[in-house]
């Protein structure tokens, strides 16, 4: 279902935090596969979704909405003039390694938190830049995915158990997982129903070790040092390379509803 319909349907004050994660409208390919996403000609997708969020999201709640640097500025203006949403922090997210290019390599994205009223904030080491492993992509995988470690942290900063969180754009699905696995209720929209095909199986997996013991294992496997890993030879070069990480297993969960 297109999300700005299915938000047209969500009562007022019915959603406690909103993850988004829109397609950015440049109209191009995504990696080495040249992936596509729907809609993503449509520069103002994001706004129509943040002007639905308005009047659903419940007061003194929070927004994580990704960006880009492109879009950002863009973003930031129509926050601030044509909703009632304080722009909160921007959170950076960096990159294990840098991304394709040429003359410059992005490895970071943004994230804006938005802020409904004033919010209650459950974690007070809570920084402002994330590291965190790429995802491997391949056929499989969502241009846009994000890892669940990074979804998760969100969630328990603002939501407790039993809260509703929204995803208007679900991809692959890992909001609704990390939902699943920190036992918050969750609603989102998906168009491409391959992707809607995709989330359900990914839902359906069993748990394959505890939840604690998958955060200890992502966070102990965090980048720390500032040139994230890259040794000489690797920052020098114009090739994207890949730094040689510790493999980890999905941990999907598939727990009542």
């Amino acid at each position: 279902m297109d999300c700005i319909e299915g938000m047209k349907l969500l009562p007022e004050n019915s959603v406690d935090c909103i993850i988004m994660d829109p397609p950015y409208g440049d109209n191009s390919g995504y990696g080495r596969m040249d992936k596509e996403i729907q809609n993503n000609e449509n520069p103002l997708l994001n706004c129509q979704a943040l002007f639905e969020a308005q009047r659903i999201l419940k007061q003194n709640r929070t927004i994580y909405n990704f960006t880009n640097w492109k879009h950002y500025p863009f973003l930031t203006e129509f926050i601030m003039r044509y909703t009632c949403f304080n722009i909160r922090m921007m959170l950076v997210l960096n990159k294990n390694r840098f991304g394709l290019g040429y003359g410059f390599r992005n490895q970071h994205e943004l994230v804006l938190v938005l802020e409904k009223g004033k919010p209650i904030y459950n974690d007070n080491d809570f920084s402002n830049i994330m590291n965190f492993k790429v995802i491997e992509h391949n056929q499989d995988t969502h241009p846009h995915e994000k890892p669940e470690f990074i979804l998760r942290k969100m969630i328990k900063h603002s939501t407790n158990e039993g809260d509703l969180v929204l995803d208007p754009f679900v991809g692959s699905g890992s909001t609704a997982i990390a939902c699943k696995q920190l036992n918050r209720r969750f609603i989102g929209f998906e168009i491409e129903e391959k992707w809607v095909l995709f989330a359900k199986k990914r839902l359906s997996q069993n748990i394959l070790f505890s939840l604690n013991d998958f955060e200890r294992r992502e966070e102990n496997d965090q980048t720390e040092n500032a040139d994230f890993g890259l040794d000489e030879r690797q920052r020098e070069s114009p090739l994207e390379r890949n730094i040689p990480t510790t493999e980890c297993e999905t941990c999907e969960y598939s727990g009542n509803n």
